[in-house]
C-alpha cells in the first residue's frame, strides 16, 4: 500500500479517478456533487 500523505502524483492519481472518489465517498458516507468537472462538499446540511 502506498503512503499518499508522501506521493503528490499517487495522491493526484486517486483525485483524478472518478471511480476511486465514489468508492471513498460510499465508504466514508460523505457525498459530493460532481460541478463543473469537481467534486463540491459541505460540512453542514444546509
Amino acid at each position: 500500500m502506498k503512503d499518499l500523505t508522501n506521493s503528490n502524483i499517487d495522491r493526484q492519481n486517486i483525485l483524478n479517478n472518478r471511480f476511486a472518489i465514489e468508492r471513498i465517498q460510499e465508504y466514508i458516507g460523505l457525498p459530493g456533487m460532481l460541478f463543473k468537472d469537481e467534486y463540491r462538499y459541505k460540512k453542514n446540511g444546509s
